[in-house]
Protein backbone atom coordinates (compact mmCIF):
# COMPACT_ATOMS: atom_id res chain seq x y z
CA UNK A 1 0.00 0.00 0.00
CA UNK A 2 2.92 2.39 0.63
CA UNK A 3 4.06 2.84 -2.86
CA UNK A 4 1.13 3.30 -4.03
CA UNK A 5 0.74 5.96 -1.90
CA UNK A 6 3.85 7.50 -2.77
CA UNK A 7 2.94 7.13 -6.09
CA UNK A 8 -0.42 8.90 -6.14
CA UNK A 9 1.46 11.64 -3.91
CA UNK A 10 3.99 11.86 -6.79
CA UNK A 11 1.09 12.29 -9.56
CA UNK A 12 -0.49 15.12 -7.56
CA UNK A 13 2.84 16.58 -6.74
CA UNK A 14 3.03 16.96 -10.57
CA UNK A 15 0.02 17.81 -11.76
CA UNK A 16 0.55 20.51 -8.88
CA UNK A 17 3.96 21.89 -10.32
CA UNK A 18 2.76 21.62 -14.08
CA UNK A 19 -0.76 23.80 -12.94
CA UNK A 20 1.93 26.14 -11.28
CA UNK A 21 3.74 26.56 -14.50
CA UNK A 22 0.86 27.23 -16.49
CA UNK A 23 -0.29 30.31 -14.18
CA UNK A 24 2.97 31.54 -14.80
CA UNK A 25 3.07 31.34 -18.49
CA UNK A 26 -0.37 33.06 -18.69
CA UNK A 27 1.22 35.69 -16.04
CA UNK A 28 3.89 36.05 -18.76
CA UNK A 29 1.92 36.02 -21.91
CA UNK A 30 -1.01 38.44 -20.70
CA UNK A 31 -0.39 40.07 -17.64
CA UNK A 32 -3.56 41.19 -16.68
CA UNK A 33 -4.25 37.07 -16.20
CA UNK A 34 -1.64 36.93 -13.10
CA UNK A 35 0.00 40.32 -11.82
CA UNK A 36 3.87 39.74 -11.83
CA UNK A 37 6.38 39.97 -8.67
CA UNK A 38 8.00 42.36 -8.67
CA UNK A 39 11.62 43.27 -6.49
CA UNK A 40 10.62 44.96 -3.24
CA UNK A 41 12.88 47.69 -3.79
CA UNK A 42 10.47 48.97 -6.44
CA UNK A 43 7.53 48.63 -4.17
CA UNK A 44 9.74 50.49 -1.47
CA UNK A 45 11.10 53.25 -3.64
CA UNK A 46 8.09 53.94 -6.07
CA UNK A 47 5.43 52.74 -4.11
CA UNK A 48 3.78 50.31 -6.73
CA UNK A 49 1.83 47.49 -6.46
CA UNK A 50 1.51 44.45 -9.17
CA UNK A 51 -1.47 45.29 -10.02
CA UNK A 52 -0.41 49.04 -11.16
CA UNK A 53 2.70 47.69 -12.59
CA UNK A 54 1.15 45.13 -14.59
CA UNK A 55 -1.07 48.13 -15.50
CA UNK A 56 1.69 49.98 -17.27
CA UNK A 57 2.47 46.60 -18.65
CA UNK A 58 -0.56 45.74 -20.37
CA UNK A 59 -0.95 49.29 -21.63
CA UNK A 60 2.29 49.62 -23.35
CA UNK A 61 4.30 52.46 -20.83
CA UNK A 62 6.48 49.38 -19.99
CA UNK A 63 8.13 47.48 -23.01
CA UNK A 64 9.01 43.56 -22.92
CA UNK A 65 12.65 44.57 -22.47
CA UNK A 66 11.70 47.23 -19.94
CA UNK A 67 10.10 44.46 -17.34
CA UNK A 68 12.34 41.65 -17.81
CA UNK A 69 14.34 42.79 -15.00
CA UNK A 70 18.22 42.76 -14.40
CA UNK A 71 17.72 42.82 -10.78
CA UNK A 72 20.55 45.85 -10.80
CA UNK A 73 17.68 48.00 -8.76
CA UNK A 74 19.17 51.86 -9.75
CA UNK A 75 18.51 50.65 -13.50
CA UNK A 76 15.22 49.40 -12.74
CA UNK A 77 13.98 51.69 -10.95
CA UNK A 78 14.62 54.46 -13.64
CA UNK A 79 13.21 52.78 -15.89
CA UNK A 80 9.58 51.62 -13.92
CA UNK A 81 9.83 55.49 -13.27
CA UNK A 82 10.09 56.69 -16.80
CA UNK A 83 7.17 54.34 -17.45
CA UNK A 84 5.06 55.92 -14.38
CA UNK A 85 6.02 59.39 -16.29
CA UNK A 86 4.96 58.40 -19.17
CA UNK A 87 1.81 57.50 -18.29
CA UNK A 88 1.50 60.64 -16.55
CA UNK A 89 2.13 62.78 -19.79
CA UNK A 90 -0.20 61.22 -21.73
CA UNK A 91 -3.01 61.92 -18.97
CA UNK A 92 -1.69 65.15 -18.01
CA UNK A 93 -1.20 64.80 -14.78
CA UNK A 94 1.91 66.51 -12.87
CA UNK A 95 4.84 64.13 -13.98
CA UNK A 96 6.88 62.99 -11.21
CA UNK A 97 7.60 59.19 -11.73
CA UNK A 98 6.00 57.61 -8.82
CA UNK A 99 2.57 56.02 -7.71
CA UNK A 100 0.76 59.07 -6.01
CA UNK A 101 -2.22 59.10 -5.00
CA UNK A 102 -3.46 61.55 -8.50
CA UNK A 103 -1.78 59.28 -10.69
CA UNK A 104 -3.49 55.87 -8.89
CA UNK A 105 -6.76 57.34 -8.89
CA UNK A 106 -6.91 58.00 -12.88
CA UNK A 107 -5.24 54.28 -13.06
CA UNK A 108 -8.20 52.95 -11.98
CA UNK A 109 -10.77 54.83 -13.71
CA UNK A 110 -13.59 52.73 -15.71
CA UNK A 111 -12.17 52.41 -19.18
CA UNK A 112 -11.62 50.66 -22.37
CA UNK A 113 -9.33 47.50 -22.23
CA UNK A 114 -7.48 48.60 -25.35
CA UNK A 115 -4.07 49.65 -24.89
CA UNK A 116 -2.96 53.31 -24.28
CA UNK A 117 0.77 53.04 -26.44
CA UNK A 118 0.51 51.64 -29.76
CA UNK A 119 3.14 50.01 -32.14
CA UNK A 120 4.49 53.22 -33.94
CA UNK A 121 5.03 54.45 -30.73
CA UNK A 122 7.90 51.97 -30.30
CA UNK A 123 9.19 52.14 -33.62
CA UNK A 124 9.38 55.70 -33.74
CA UNK A 125 11.66 55.21 -30.19
CA UNK A 126 13.91 53.11 -32.05
CA UNK A 127 14.13 55.29 -34.75
CA UNK A 128 18.07 57.14 -35.11
CA UNK A 129 16.42 60.44 -36.26
CA UNK A 130 14.32 60.07 -33.31
CA UNK A 131 16.84 59.38 -30.74
CA UNK A 132 18.94 62.59 -32.14
CA UNK A 133 15.62 64.76 -31.76
CA UNK A 134 15.03 63.45 -28.56
CA UNK A 135 17.90 62.89 -26.53
CA UNK A 136 16.59 62.83 -23.20
CA UNK A 137 12.73 60.88 -23.58
CA UNK A 138 12.07 57.31 -23.74
CA UNK A 139 8.87 57.90 -25.96
CA UNK A 140 7.53 60.94 -27.70
CA UNK A 141 4.06 60.46 -28.09
CA UNK A 142 2.73 60.97 -32.14
CA UNK A 143 -0.63 62.02 -33.53
CA UNK A 144 -2.59 58.51 -32.87
CA UNK A 145 -4.35 58.43 -36.42
CA UNK A 146 -0.75 58.49 -37.72
CA UNK A 147 -0.14 55.31 -36.37
CA UNK A 148 2.08 52.40 -38.35
CA UNK A 149 1.68 54.64 -41.40
CA UNK A 150 -1.91 53.63 -41.55
CA UNK A 151 -1.75 50.00 -42.15
CA UNK A 152 -4.25 48.34 -39.76
CA UNK A 153 -7.02 49.60 -41.86
CA UNK A 154 -9.72 48.08 -43.90
CA UNK A 155 -9.29 47.62 -47.81
CA UNK A 156 -12.41 48.58 -48.47
CA UNK A 157 -14.78 51.42 -47.70
CA UNK A 158 -17.84 49.04 -47.38
CA UNK A 159 -17.76 47.40 -44.14
CA UNK A 160 -20.00 45.13 -42.89
CA UNK A 161 -20.86 43.94 -39.07
CA UNK A 162 -22.78 41.62 -36.88
CA UNK A 163 -24.13 41.09 -33.47
CA UNK A 164 -23.74 37.72 -32.16
CA UNK A 165 -24.98 37.83 -29.25
CA UNK A 166 -27.08 40.41 -26.91
CA UNK A 167 -26.48 41.57 -22.97
CA UNK A 168 -27.47 39.70 -20.01
CA UNK A 169 -27.42 42.41 -17.62
CA UNK A 170 -29.71 45.93 -17.67
CA UNK A 171 -33.35 46.65 -20.13
CA UNK A 172 -31.22 46.97 -23.43
CA UNK A 173 -33.90 45.21 -25.80
CA UNK A 174 -32.27 43.79 -29.03
CA UNK A 175 -34.41 46.04 -31.45
CA UNK A 176 -32.68 48.98 -29.31
CA UNK A 177 -28.94 47.80 -28.94
CA UNK A 178 -29.61 47.04 -33.08
CA UNK A 179 -30.61 50.98 -33.38
CA UNK A 180 -27.74 52.08 -31.41
CA UNK A 181 -25.46 50.11 -32.93
CA UNK A 182 -26.45 51.63 -36.50
CA UNK A 183 -26.19 54.90 -35.07
CA UNK A 184 -22.51 54.51 -33.22
CA UNK A 185 -21.52 52.87 -36.94
CA UNK A 186 -22.82 56.72 -38.59
CA UNK A 187 -20.89 58.61 -36.19
CA UNK A 188 -17.74 57.65 -38.27
CA UNK A 189 -19.62 57.31 -41.88
CA UNK A 190 -21.26 60.85 -41.61
CA UNK A 191 -17.25 62.06 -41.74
CA UNK A 192 -16.31 59.70 -44.61
CA UNK A 193 -16.72 57.30 -47.03
CA UNK A 194 -17.51 54.62 -44.95
CA UNK A 195 -20.57 52.52 -45.50
CA UNK A 196 -21.72 49.78 -42.97
CA UNK A 197 -24.12 47.02 -43.77
CA UNK A 198 -25.15 44.52 -40.93
CA UNK A 199 -24.97 40.62 -41.49
CA UNK A 200 -27.48 38.67 -39.50
CA UNK A 201 -28.66 34.67 -39.62
CA UNK A 202 -26.21 32.29 -41.52
CA UNK A 203 -24.03 35.13 -42.31
CA UNK A 204 -23.10 36.42 -38.96
CA UNK A 205 -19.90 34.77 -38.69
CA UNK A 206 -19.00 36.21 -42.22
CA UNK A 207 -18.63 40.12 -41.07
CA UNK A 208 -15.89 41.99 -40.79
CA UNK A 209 -16.36 43.10 -37.68
CA UNK A 210 -18.40 40.78 -34.90
CA UNK A 211 -19.65 42.60 -31.59
CA UNK A 212 -20.61 40.22 -28.54
CA UNK A 213 -20.78 40.39 -25.48
CA UNK A 214 -18.64 38.19 -23.02
CA UNK A 215 -17.20 37.23 -19.78
CA UNK A 216 -13.80 37.11 -17.98
CA UNK A 217 -11.35 34.71 -20.27
CA UNK A 218 -13.31 34.01 -23.41
CA UNK A 219 -10.58 32.93 -25.68
CA UNK A 220 -8.38 29.75 -25.90
CA UNK A 221 -5.40 32.23 -27.25
CA UNK A 222 -3.82 32.92 -23.55
CA UNK A 223 -2.66 36.40 -24.85
CA UNK A 224 -6.10 37.18 -25.34
CA UNK A 225 -6.81 40.23 -23.21
CA UNK A 226 -9.82 38.95 -20.17
CA UNK A 227 -12.92 40.90 -18.77
CA UNK A 228 -12.04 42.00 -14.85
CA UNK A 229 -15.35 42.13 -14.25
CA UNK A 230 -17.52 45.16 -13.59
CA UNK A 231 -16.48 48.84 -13.80
CA UNK A 232 -12.97 47.85 -14.85
CA UNK A 233 -12.24 47.30 -18.53
CA UNK A 234 -15.48 48.02 -20.12
CA UNK A 235 -14.75 46.66 -23.68
CA UNK A 236 -11.95 45.94 -25.95
CA UNK A 237 -11.40 45.76 -30.20
CA UNK A 238 -8.89 44.60 -32.12
CA UNK A 239 -7.51 46.58 -35.11
CA UNK A 240 -7.83 45.14 -38.87
CA UNK A 241 -4.31 43.37 -39.78
CA UNK A 242 -3.10 43.79 -36.45
CA UNK A 243 -2.21 40.13 -36.24
CA UNK A 244 -5.15 38.68 -33.59
CA UNK A 245 -5.85 36.29 -36.52
CA UNK A 246 -9.99 35.03 -36.49
CA UNK A 247 -10.78 37.93 -34.18
CA UNK A 248 -9.08 41.17 -36.30
CA UNK A 249 -11.84 43.58 -36.39
CA UNK A 250 -14.45 41.90 -33.73
CA UNK A 251 -15.50 43.90 -30.93
CA UNK A 252 -16.26 42.39 -27.15
CA UNK A 253 -18.35 43.92 -24.78
CA UNK A 254 -17.88 42.96 -20.63
CA UNK A 255 -21.02 41.13 -20.06
CA UNK A 256 -20.36 41.90 -16.45
CA UNK A 257 -21.12 45.87 -16.75
CA UNK A 258 -24.25 47.51 -17.02
CA UNK A 259 -24.92 49.61 -19.83
CA UNK A 260 -28.13 51.61 -20.26
CA UNK A 261 -29.24 53.90 -23.00
CA UNK A 262 -28.92 57.02 -21.05
CA UNK A 263 -26.24 58.76 -18.66
CA UNK A 264 -27.09 57.58 -14.87
CA UNK A 265 -25.58 56.13 -11.91
CA UNK A 266 -27.19 52.84 -13.01
CA UNK A 267 -24.32 52.14 -15.66
CA UNK A 268 -22.31 52.92 -18.59
CA UNK A 269 -23.92 54.90 -22.09
CA UNK A 270 -23.85 52.16 -24.53
CA UNK A 271 -24.18 54.26 -27.36
CA UNK A 272 -20.78 56.06 -26.84
CA UNK A 273 -18.92 53.30 -25.69
CA UNK A 274 -20.07 51.60 -28.79
CA UNK A 275 -18.42 54.36 -30.96
CA UNK A 276 -15.73 54.37 -28.92
CA UNK A 277 -14.85 50.07 -29.74
CA UNK A 278 -15.81 50.70 -33.58
CA UNK A 279 -13.37 53.51 -33.62
CA UNK A 280 -10.58 51.06 -32.92
CA UNK A 281 -11.81 48.09 -34.94
CA UNK A 282 -11.68 50.70 -38.08
CA UNK A 283 -8.18 51.48 -36.81
CA UNK A 284 -7.25 53.80 -34.19
CA UNK A 285 -5.47 53.89 -31.79
CA UNK A 286 -6.10 56.16 -27.94
CA UNK A 287 -6.08 59.86 -28.35
CA UNK A 288 -4.27 61.80 -25.70
CA UNK A 289 -6.72 64.97 -25.74
CA UNK A 290 -9.21 64.31 -22.83
CA UNK A 291 -11.97 65.97 -24.81
CA UNK A 292 -11.84 63.14 -27.80
CA UNK A 293 -14.34 60.03 -28.05
CA UNK A 294 -11.05 58.16 -28.76
CA UNK A 295 -9.65 59.21 -24.83
CA UNK A 296 -9.10 55.78 -23.19
CA UNK A 297 -11.41 56.34 -20.21
CA UNK A 298 -15.04 56.39 -19.83
CA UNK A 299 -16.91 59.95 -19.78
CA UNK A 300 -20.22 60.94 -21.16
CA UNK A 301 -20.30 63.15 -23.57
CA UNK A 302 -23.31 65.80 -23.08
CA UNK A 303 -25.25 66.68 -26.92
CA UNK A 304 -22.68 64.62 -28.26
CA UNK A 305 -20.96 65.25 -31.65
CA UNK A 306 -17.76 63.64 -32.88
CA UNK A 307 -15.08 65.87 -31.67
CA UNK A 308 -12.55 67.61 -34.51
CA UNK A 309 -9.73 64.97 -32.59
CA UNK A 310 -11.36 62.09 -33.91
CA UNK A 311 -12.38 63.14 -37.16
CA UNK A 312 -8.84 63.91 -38.09
CA UNK A 313 -7.86 60.57 -36.81
CA UNK A 314 -10.74 58.87 -38.95
CA UNK A 315 -9.97 61.11 -42.18
CA UNK A 316 -6.21 60.21 -42.05
CA UNK A 317 -7.30 56.90 -42.22
CA UNK A 318 -10.31 56.48 -45.07
CA UNK A 319 -10.10 60.50 -46.43
CA UNK A 320 -13.20 62.56 -46.22
CA UNK A 321 -17.25 62.63 -47.00
CA UNK A 322 -17.73 62.42 -50.38
CA UNK A 323 -13.75 61.22 -51.20
CA UNK A 324 -12.33 58.65 -53.27
CA UNK A 325 -9.92 57.14 -50.86
CA UNK A 326 -6.88 54.71 -52.49
CA UNK A 327 -9.34 51.77 -51.14
CA UNK A 328 -11.57 49.71 -53.36
CA UNK A 329 -15.12 51.05 -53.43
CA UNK A 330 -17.97 49.27 -52.22
CA UNK A 331 -16.09 45.53 -52.69
CA UNK A 332 -17.80 43.96 -49.81
CA UNK A 333 -15.16 41.95 -47.63
CA UNK A 334 -16.20 38.88 -45.73
CA UNK A 335 -14.13 36.72 -43.00
CA UNK A 336 -13.43 33.85 -44.20
CA UNK A 337 -15.20 30.56 -43.56
CA UNK A 338 -14.76 29.05 -40.10
CA UNK A 339 -12.45 26.06 -40.72
CA UNK A 340 -13.71 22.07 -40.78
CA UNK A 341 -13.05 20.09 -38.34
CA UNK A 342 -10.28 18.64 -40.13
CA UNK A 343 -7.57 20.92 -40.83
CA UNK A 344 -7.51 22.00 -44.25
CA UNK A 345 -3.36 22.58 -46.12
CA UNK A 346 -2.56 25.51 -44.44
CA UNK A 347 -3.25 24.61 -41.54
CA UNK A 348 -0.15 25.12 -39.06
CA UNK A 349 -0.33 21.32 -38.41
CA UNK A 350 0.59 20.97 -41.84
CA UNK A 351 3.05 23.66 -41.67
CA UNK A 352 6.37 23.12 -42.47
CA UNK A 353 8.54 25.91 -40.60
CA UNK A 354 11.33 27.81 -42.09
CA UNK A 355 12.68 28.95 -38.44
CA UNK A 356 12.17 27.33 -34.81
CA UNK A 357 14.15 28.98 -32.09
CA UNK A 358 13.08 27.90 -27.96
CA UNK A 359 12.63 31.09 -25.71
CA UNK A 360 12.40 30.93 -21.68
CA UNK A 361 10.88 27.62 -22.59
CA UNK A 362 8.30 28.66 -25.02
CA UNK A 363 8.80 26.91 -28.81
CA UNK A 364 8.41 29.84 -31.38
CA UNK A 365 8.26 28.81 -35.34
CA UNK A 366 8.44 31.15 -38.17
CA UNK A 367 7.02 30.73 -41.83
CA UNK A 368 6.14 33.49 -44.63
CA UNK A 369 4.74 36.66 -42.57
CA UNK A 370 3.67 34.83 -39.25
CA UNK A 371 4.94 33.27 -36.01
CA UNK A 372 3.40 31.02 -33.50
CA UNK A 373 4.51 30.19 -30.24
CA UNK A 374 3.59 26.91 -28.02
CA UNK A 375 4.58 25.82 -24.56
CA UNK A 376 4.24 22.54 -23.23
CA UNK A 377 2.36 21.39 -26.11
CA UNK A 378 -0.03 24.07 -25.54
CA UNK A 379 -0.60 26.77 -28.61
CA UNK A 380 -0.70 30.11 -27.02
CA UNK A 381 -0.58 32.18 -30.66
CA UNK A 382 -4.24 31.94 -32.29
CA UNK A 383 -4.36 28.84 -34.81
CA UNK A 384 -3.24 31.00 -37.72
CA UNK A 385 -0.08 32.80 -35.97
CA UNK A 386 0.34 36.47 -35.75
CA UNK A 387 2.77 38.47 -37.42
CA UNK A 388 6.41 38.91 -36.72
CA UNK A 389 6.35 42.63 -36.71
CA UNK A 390 3.80 42.42 -33.97
CA UNK A 391 6.19 41.02 -31.86
CA UNK A 392 9.76 41.63 -33.23
CA UNK A 393 9.25 45.73 -34.48
CA UNK A 394 10.96 46.53 -38.01
CA UNK A 395 12.07 42.33 -38.38
CA UNK A 396 11.12 41.42 -42.03
CA UNK A 397 8.81 38.39 -42.75
CA UNK A 398 10.09 34.99 -44.57
CA UNK A 399 13.03 34.66 -41.79
CA UNK A 400 15.41 31.47 -42.61
CA UNK A 401 17.16 30.83 -39.41
CA UNK A 402 17.16 31.58 -35.91
CA UNK A 403 18.51 30.92 -32.20
CA UNK A 404 18.88 32.55 -28.64
CA UNK A 405 21.64 33.33 -27.26
CA UNK A 406 23.18 32.61 -23.41
CA UNK A 407 23.50 36.89 -23.54
CA UNK A 408 19.12 36.96 -23.91
CA UNK A 409 19.78 38.49 -27.77
CA UNK A 410 17.59 36.15 -30.34
CA UNK A 411 19.45 36.42 -34.14
CA UNK A 412 17.21 36.05 -37.34
CA UNK A 413 18.77 35.21 -40.57
CA UNK A 414 17.70 35.87 -44.21
CA UNK A 415 19.62 35.97 -47.18
CA UNK A 416 22.83 38.02 -47.02
CA UNK A 417 21.68 39.62 -43.82
CA UNK A 418 20.80 38.93 -39.92
CA UNK A 419 19.25 41.11 -37.51
CA UNK A 420 19.99 41.16 -33.17
CA UNK A 421 16.95 41.80 -30.84
CA UNK A 422 16.84 42.14 -27.36
CA UNK A 423 13.44 41.58 -26.36
CA UNK A 424 10.91 43.00 -28.86
CA UNK A 425 13.57 45.77 -30.18
CA UNK A 426 16.53 45.33 -32.13
CA UNK A 427 19.92 46.41 -31.38
CA UNK A 428 21.70 49.36 -32.84
CA UNK A 429 23.69 48.92 -36.34
CA UNK A 430 21.37 46.05 -37.47
CA UNK A 431 20.69 44.75 -39.61
CA UNK A 432 24.33 43.43 -40.75
CA UNK A 433 25.79 41.22 -43.85
CA UNK A 434 25.84 38.05 -42.75
CA UNK A 435 29.33 37.21 -44.63
CA UNK A 436 30.77 39.32 -41.60
CA UNK A 437 30.85 36.39 -39.66
CA UNK A 438 32.41 34.43 -41.91
CA UNK A 439 29.20 32.61 -42.71
CA UNK A 440 27.32 31.71 -46.10
CA UNK A 441 24.36 33.56 -47.33
CA UNK A 442 21.15 32.36 -47.18
CA UNK A 443 22.09 29.92 -44.16
CA UNK A 444 19.25 27.07 -43.59
CA UNK A 445 19.17 26.72 -39.48
CA UNK A 446 20.92 27.90 -36.79
CA UNK A 447 21.30 26.27 -33.66
CA UNK A 448 23.14 27.15 -30.01
CA UNK A 449 24.28 23.96 -29.15
CA UNK A 450 26.19 24.62 -25.97
CA UNK A 451 27.57 28.72 -24.27
CA UNK A 452 30.02 28.75 -26.68
CA UNK A 453 29.70 27.80 -30.25
CA UNK A 454 27.29 27.54 -32.39
CA UNK A 455 26.02 25.74 -35.35
CA UNK A 456 24.97 26.93 -38.93
CA UNK A 457 23.08 24.84 -41.89
CA UNK A 458 23.46 25.39 -45.25
CA UNK A 459 22.57 22.29 -47.59
CA UNK A 460 24.37 19.47 -46.71
CA UNK A 461 27.50 21.16 -44.83
CA UNK A 462 27.62 22.90 -41.08
CA UNK A 463 29.89 25.80 -39.78
CA UNK A 464 30.70 25.66 -36.28
CA UNK A 465 30.96 29.16 -34.74
CA UNK A 466 32.59 30.72 -32.02
CA UNK A 467 30.57 33.10 -29.85
CA UNK A 468 33.51 34.61 -27.82
CA UNK A 469 35.82 34.99 -30.59
CA UNK A 470 32.83 36.08 -32.84
CA UNK A 471 34.47 33.27 -36.28
CA UNK A 472 33.87 30.27 -37.76
CA UNK A 473 36.37 27.50 -36.09
CA UNK A 474 38.99 25.92 -38.26
CA UNK A 475 38.24 23.27 -40.04
CA UNK A 476 34.73 24.14 -41.06
CA UNK A 477 32.79 23.79 -43.13
CA UNK A 478 32.26 20.18 -42.97
CA UNK A 479 29.17 17.40 -43.77
CA UNK A 480 26.24 17.69 -41.43
CA UNK A 481 26.49 13.87 -40.93
CA UNK A 482 30.23 14.12 -40.00
CA UNK A 483 29.34 16.24 -36.76
CA UNK A 484 25.85 15.08 -36.57
CA UNK A 485 25.72 11.14 -36.84
CA UNK A 486 22.37 9.96 -37.94
CA UNK A 487 20.16 12.74 -38.78
CA UNK A 488 21.19 13.13 -42.68
CA UNK A 489 22.80 15.58 -44.37
CA UNK A 490 19.76 18.08 -44.27
CA UNK A 491 18.54 20.58 -41.59
CA UNK A 492 15.97 22.97 -42.15
CA UNK A 493 15.59 24.50 -38.77
CA UNK A 494 17.18 23.73 -34.90
CA UNK A 495 16.93 24.80 -31.58
CA UNK A 496 18.49 24.00 -28.29
CA UNK A 497 15.37 23.88 -25.74
CA UNK A 498 15.38 24.15 -21.82
CA UNK A 499 15.51 20.65 -21.53
CA UNK A 500 19.23 21.00 -22.62
CA UNK A 501 18.65 18.92 -25.73
CA UNK A 502 19.12 19.95 -29.39
CA UNK A 503 16.31 18.91 -31.95
CA UNK A 504 17.11 19.54 -35.38
CA UNK A 505 13.99 19.54 -38.31
CA UNK A 506 13.96 18.33 -41.67
CA UNK A 507 10.77 19.50 -43.10
CA UNK A 508 7.88 18.34 -40.69
CA UNK A 509 10.12 15.90 -39.05
CA UNK A 510 12.40 16.21 -36.37
CA UNK A 511 15.17 14.44 -34.54
CA UNK A 512 16.34 14.41 -30.99
CA UNK A 513 20.14 14.76 -30.02
CA UNK A 514 20.10 14.59 -26.47
CA UNK A 515 22.59 17.24 -23.92
CA UNK A 516 26.34 16.67 -24.86
CA UNK A 517 26.05 14.49 -27.63
CA UNK A 518 25.90 14.62 -31.35
CA UNK A 519 23.92 11.78 -32.86
CA UNK A 520 20.40 11.57 -33.11
CA UNK A 521 18.56 9.32 -30.25
CA UNK A 522 16.68 5.96 -31.41
CA UNK A 523 13.18 5.94 -32.08
CA UNK A 524 13.37 9.44 -34.33
CA UNK A 525 12.50 10.79 -36.54
CA UNK A 526 9.31 12.15 -35.44
CA UNK A 527 6.62 14.97 -36.34
CA UNK A 528 7.40 18.31 -35.19
CA UNK A 529 3.89 19.52 -35.05
CA UNK A 530 2.59 16.97 -33.12
CA UNK A 531 5.06 16.85 -30.24
CA UNK A 532 5.55 20.62 -29.77
CA UNK A 533 2.26 22.17 -31.16
CA UNK A 534 -0.19 19.59 -29.76
CA UNK A 535 -1.22 18.90 -33.18
CA UNK A 536 -2.83 14.50 -33.58
CA UNK A 537 -0.56 13.05 -35.57
CA UNK A 538 -3.74 11.92 -38.14
CA UNK A 539 -4.22 15.80 -39.29
CA UNK A 540 -0.25 15.83 -40.57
Amino acid sequence: MRPQGLLRMTVTMETVLQILALLNLIGITFPAAVPPRIPQFLTDRLHISPKEYNYLVHNGFLRPKDYQFTFEPEEDITTVSDAITRFQEFYRIPMNGEMDDRTRSMMWEPRCGYPDIGEAIHNESNNADYARKWPHRRHHRVRRYDIAGGRYKWDSTHITYSIVNYPTRGQIKPWELRNTIKRAFRVWSDVTPLEFTEFTGHRVNEAMIRIAFLKGRHSHDLEHPIFDGPDGDLAHAFSPKSGWGEVNGDIHFDDDDLFTMDDDDRGYNFFQTAAHEIGHALGLDHSDDPGALMWPHYHFMRDFRLPKDDILGIQALYGPEGSTPSVVKNAVETRPKLAPTVPSRKSYCQAGFSAVTSISGSIYTFKGKNYWRSWRRLLVTPKDGRKIYDKWYNLPANIRAVYHRRDDRTVFFRGSKYWVYFGSRMEEGYPRPVDELGLPKGVDAALSKTKAKTFFFKGNQVWRFDEKKQAVDRGYPKMIEEVFKGIGNKVTAAFRHDDGNSYLLRGKKYYLVAKGKYEAEPGYPRKFTADFLGCAPLTE
